[in-house]
């Protein structure tokens, strides 16, 4: 998916490590380099600031959303391309929702996390279903990790079908990129997913938690060696897609052109 606009959510503060600031900056001009809208808060402090100061410095366009109550708290900038003043705090959040194609997660305090969270439970119950991308400035998110994870452990998430949704291959190290398929279940049968995806081309068995990846999964031989298995571990021999397209051109069956998807998927789900 291509993407033309992007929220930030960050703290209107600077925090304690310089590299908050200047990684925000950083990501700033990178998203006016690349002709990326920049949708935010509308501080001219803080996180929030040096973000939108990065992108305005690279003649980006920049697009804030605040509450007349915070003009004061959060210094609202004045130097904006857009500037949309809203009546209180939900409606700020649904705008800053609404307006984007994905999310990047800065460092910051409450209202960050509120903002990450309500964004994911929106996901995950199929309002939207909009890339969150998190920046882990010097590990400042390493405990908000451990956090889903000890959730994910002790029952009240669980693991969702897992694939790399990628425009290009990464066959080295996770498998080829994202298709959609359409498959005839003539029969019982296993259909690939999250194993094989297309004409039964493999990903490779990928570990979380160290980051490492192992070797391709054999389409005549799967194995679902899963802690969350609860049924067969050898697999019956995965069958082709009747059809499989990628975000690009594909060459198998042109008909369906660029750029169109249908699947969704993502790592957490509710129990």
């Amino acid at each position: 998916m291509a993407i033309a606009s992007l929220t930030v959510f960050c703290g209107s503060k600077s925090g304690n490590d310089p590299l908050f600031c200047e990684h925000a900056r950083q990501a700033g001009n990178l998203l006016a380099e690349n002709n990326v809208t920049l949708i935010y808060g509308g501080g001219n402090k803080g996180i929030m600031g040096a973000v939108a100061n990065g992108a305005l410095e690279k003649g980006g366009k920049v697009i804030g959303i605040m509450p007349g109550f915070l003009a004061v708290a959060e210094n609202r900038h004045t130097g904006l391309t857009q500037m949309i003043e809203v009546a209180d705090m939900h409606i700020r959040k649904r705008m800053l929702y609404e307006k984007c194609d994905a999310a990047l997660v800065l460092p910051g305090g409450f209202g960050t996390m509120d903002e990450l969270f309500e964004m994911l439970t929106w996901n995950q119950l199929n309002i939207h279903n909009k890339k969150i991308f998190v920046l882990n400035t010097s590990g400042f998110y390493d405990n908000l990790i451990s956090f889903l994870n000890a959730i994910e452990k002790n029952g009240f998430l669980y693991w969702g079908e897992v694939g790399p949704d990628a425009n290009n291959d990464s066959l080295d190290t996770r498998g080829p990129r994202g298709y959609d398929e359409v498959n005839q279940a003539r029969k019982p049968g296993f259909f690939g997913w999250p194993l094989f995806i297309a004409n039964n081309l493999p990903y490779r068995a990928y570990d979380y938690a160290t980051g490492q990846s192992g070797p391709a999964f054999d389409p005549a031989k799967p194995i679902n060696n899963s802690r969350n298995n609860t049924g067969l571990v050898e697999l019956p021999p995965a069958q082709p897609a009747f059809i499989w397209y990628p975000y690009g051109v594909s060459k198998e069956f042109p008909q369906v052109g660029t750029g169109g998807r249908t699947a969704t998927c993502s790592r957490w789900k509710s129990a």
